[in-house]
């Protein structure tokens, strides 16, 4: 009896302190300590740790692709530890259209970034930083454009998670204005309608669709009188996609070839898929002819004077003025798919 009575002494104690503590909770100036405590908390809870961009760092995938995906795979490593990052980028020496686009497409996609906080700042060199501000970099971020660097953005730039073909033809008339019927304008179509196609039905691991998005920038050079246009898959990549990992299984081919042979063959059309091109979708209604149509249509147009793919290990320049193809195996690799294309159009007015 008497352990009982000390125990319900025990717990009137502490109710009453939680009544009363419940009290001063709603004074104002507890209020206030809160808030400030809070504060307190959050600028402690973002560590900065960098990723440095070294002087005289070109900032390109494609012509400084290994160093570029270190830099990825550091920040990617950070991320999935649920750690913040400060991407400095100041002492850059160079900077290319295709390099801002890959780095609007990751930081945009939760899946690379964990929905961690992130911050950064552009290079101190004000032609550099024109391409960030052209390139549409601060429709993405918290920030606003300098004042002596406002202009008008030049870049087109679309993220979705959807096959559209109105997409497709906004993206073609605004490089090939009034030619629609000209050929390399349907080229164009439908290179841009397949590759949306693959990152909606093919770039998941899974049967899952409508999973990643993907990212389209256009940019016209003014003194080459080119288009650079790239298009980002931030998928798994072709290799770790569905119908290449079913097919790899059923004709065993997992360890016998590397990547970079397979795909050579998959894009001239001579490994099939039942029959069918590697990324072709069965439905009827969202049929499509896979990469090597793609492949047909760039090497098959005078106007396509370049063309880059960048997946997983694998980096494929498939068309590059009168040079012959080059594959070569990458050290780290890229999880997506990266196309990279220039087209000749001198009558861009």
């Amino acid at each position: 009896k008497k352990y009982n009575q000390k125990c319900q002494k025990r717990s009137l104690k502490n109710r009453r302190r939680k009544k009363f503590y419940l009290k001063i909770k709603t004074t104002k100036d507890y209020k206030k300590k809160v808030e400030k405590q809070k504060i307190v908390k959050i600028k402690k809870e973002i560590p900065k740790n960098n990723i440095t961009f070294e002087k005289d760092f070109n900032f390109s995938f494609i012509e400084n692709t290994e160093n570029l995906l270190e830099k990825v795979n550091e920040a990617k490593n950070y991320f999935n530890r649920f750690k913040n990052i400060s991407f400095n980028l100041k002492e850059i020496t160079k900077v290319t259209p295709d390099a801002v686009a890959l780095y609007i497409a990751l930081i945009t996609d939760k899946k690379f970034t964990k929905s961690n906080y992130f911050q950064g700042n552009l290079p101190e060199d004000k032609e550099l930083k024109l391409i960030f501000v052209k390139c549409g970099f601060f429709n993405y971020v918290n920030s606003e454009i300098p004042k002596d660097l406002q202009t008008e953005q030049i870049f087109n730039i679309e993220s979705q998670r959807k096959c559209d073909p109105e997409i497709a033809k906004t993206i073609c008339e605004n490089i090939y204005p009034n030619q629609k019927k000209e050929q390399f304008y349907k080229s164009l179509y439908e290179i841009l309608f397949e590759l949306m196609n693959n990152t909606v039905e093919h770039a998941s691991k899974n049967e899952k669709k409508n999973k990643y998005h993907w990212c389209f920038q256009s940019y016209y050079d003014e003194e080459k009188k080119i288009y650079k246009c790239s298009f980002i898959d931030v998928g798994v990549g072709i290799f770790k996609s569905l119908p290449v990992k079913n097919y790899k299984e059923r004709q065993m081919l997992l360890f016998h070839e590397s990547n970079e042979k397979f795909f050579r063959k998959v894009l001239d059309g001579s490994i099939k898929n039942k029959g069918k091109s590697f990324t072709r979708t069965e439905k009827k209604t969202s049929r499509g002819k896979g990469i090597p149509l793609v492949y047909d249509n760039i090497t098959g147009e005078e106007q396509f004077l370049k063309f880059i793919i960048i997946t997983n290990d694998v980096f494929a320049v498939v068309k590059d003025g009168s040079k012959k193809e080059n594959f070569k195996t990458l050290k780290n690799p890229f999880e997506g798919t990266f196309y990279y294309w220039e087209i000749k159009n001198e009558s861009k007015n």
